[in-house]
């Protein structure tokens, strides 16, 4: 699970309840909440989903991405973006 450091929709809250569902309610065995950083958010989140796809690559695992933030597209592209 991904959110902005910096978050103006306050959304960390929202996070924190999902993420509480996950492990409580589906026995996910493993949720991890990621903090954006604003310095070098682009290499924060690269890093943080490889060291995912590397410690979870097995057949029998559902990888579940949750990014909750601004995002727009530009140019036929998804942008995240810490502010609207």
């Amino acid at each position: 699970m991904f959110h902005w450091d910096e978050d103006d929709l306050g959304v960390r809250f929202e996070v924190h309840e999902l993420s509480a569902v996950l492990k409580d309610i589906y026995h996910c065995a493993s949720v991890d909440i990621h903090v954006i950083p604003s310095r070098k958010p682009y290499k924060f989140v690269e890093r943080a989903l490889d060291n995912l796809k590397r410690g979870n690559s097995h057949k029998d695992n559902l990888l579940i991405v949750y990014y909750s933030g601004h995002g727009c597209l530009d140019n036929g592209r998804l942008m995240w973006a810490a502010y609207e």
